[in-house]
């Protein structure tokens, strides 16, 4: 079964930088010998070197049943925040709040799915309602915005979200939240609604576009933390507490459905936060760091091209039958608290626009491809036998080398540093057997 990727690859531009490669070492090939019988043979000095570059917009519209919300601040890869905006809809057409209603509270709890990197920071969340309406079968992209009435905030909590259930009894356990309570810009907006948005899904999105749920960027180095909510989990809610003239304790709930609107979008601060090399290597396309070392963080944010640029050099002496051929790749920041991607994503770049598909090696199933991330060799490995097979044979009629990302680039915020194939500790490297013959 093939690995689902979150972002439609064959559809997303790609931004390239120029190149400013010296010429690689050529592969040494006096382990082929003289004489005329098959042999069996092993070499990991093919020479191979990737380098990042920029990544374009990914798609975040209805992909998964998470979103995200939250920052981190990364010390090498700079700050990247995650907001949402999001449909509400009613749960109740022709809502009737009665004689003299008076509202007591209004709580929006989302539930929690994950917590990932710093589970001890405190978000400072905040709730606004969108100027303009999103839609379902439309297509949002990562660095995509809705305005939003910024003036009118409709709520805001400071949160330490948790990801463990929380015990209400003895025996039975839910799953966690977070509060935030909305205010008197939130309550006005609905007591003073006009009846007819209220007699239908349609008639209230145009009177209530939704929300846009963002957090306060952290500021330190090294911290901060991304959420992960389930909108569809029996936890979220936003419910109305109020009273009128002739009860107490009434309550009305807006939904978050299934089929309703929703996309995150993800600012990298223009990478304005990054280190000096890694600004270097991505913005100024100084490609030849990454011999050393080389970037993969999602999204939009970076990918990596990777180049073998002398396999036909085994053909040009002898026939050649590549039995096994794969990719190493290991993580050169081990010591970093912050998880990296638990797989990564390799594919062929087809032409100049940025057009992608797979490597026919991946379609032998995701056991014999490979892409999870190894927490004992701290490292990814693919097999890519038949993409060396047919680059050796020349018979890609358009190929532009690999693309090597990560495989949830729209809705996972691990992010890894690799090791280039020059690199002082476990340099990347491709490892192939093979068979030759006159």
């Amino acid at each position: 079964m093939l690995r689902k990727f979150s972002l439609i690859l064959l559809l997303l531009p790609a931004v390239f930088l120029s190149s400013c490669l010296k010429e690689p070492d050529k592969i040494g090939l006096d382990l082929i010998p003289d004489d005329e019988r098959i042999g069996v043979f092993r070499t990991d000095t093919i020479t191979v070197y990737a380098y990042s570059v920029r990544e374009d917009s990914v798609r975040t519209d209805e992909l998964v049943s998470t979103n995200l919300i939250g920052s981190y601040y990364d010390p090498v890869m700079g700050r990247t925040a995650g907001s949402l905006y999001s449909e509400i809809f009613l749960s109740i057409f022709n809502i009737n709040f009665g004689n003299m209603p008076v509202i007591d509270s209004v709580i929006l709890k989302l539930e929690v799915a994950r917590v990932i990197g710093d589970t001890n920071t405190v978000h400072t969340v905040r709730v606004f309602e969108m100027k303009n309406n999103i839609y379902y079968d439309s297509i949002y992209y990562s660095n995509q915005s809705v305005p939003v009435y910024s003036e009118r905030e409709l709520g805001r909590a400071n949160v330490l979200a948790k990801a463990d259930s929380v015990r209400i009894d003895s025996v039975t356990k839910i799953a966690p939240s977070i509060r935030i309570p909305l205010n008197r810009n939130f309550v006005n907006r609905i007591l003073n609604g006009p009846a007819e948005a209220y007699a239908s899904y349609d008639k209230f999105k145009e009177y209530f576009k939704g929300l846009y749920i963002v957090t306060d960027p952290v500021t330190a180095p090294n911290a901060g933390s991304f959420i992960r909510l389930n909108l569809h989990g029996l936890q979220t809610s936003l419910v109305m507490y109020y009273q009128n003239a002739e009860k107490d304790s009434l309550q009305y709930r807006f939904d978050f459905l299934p089929t309703g609107a929703r996309f995150n979008r993800f600012d990298h601060s223009s990478f304005s936060q990054a280190s000096p090399s890694f600004r270097q290597q991505v913005l100024e396309g100084d490609t030849l760091q990454g011999r050393k070392v080389f970037f993969i963080q999602p999204f939009g944010g970076t990918k990596a091209r990777v180049q073998i640029p002398y396999l036909k050099e085994l053909a040009k002496m002898k026939k050649v039958i590549i039995t096994d051929a794969q990719l190493v790749v290991s993580n050169a920041d081990t010591l970093r608290s912050f998880p990296v991607p638990p797989a990564l994503s390799l594919v062929r770049q087809t032409d100049i626009s940025g057009k992608y598909v797979f490597l026919e090696d991946q379609y032998e199933g995701e056991d014999y491809f490979g892409g999870d991330y190894n927490s004992s060799s701290k490292s990814y490995r693919f097999r890519i036998t038949r993409y060396v097979q047919k680059k050796i044979m020349q018979t890609y009629d358009k190929d532009m080398g690999l693309i090597l990302m990560s495989a949830n680039s729209s809705n996972s915020p691990e992010r890894v540093i690799l090791n280039g194939n020059k690199a002082d500790k476990a340099p990347m490297k491709l490892i192939v057997s093979y068979l030759v013959a006159n």
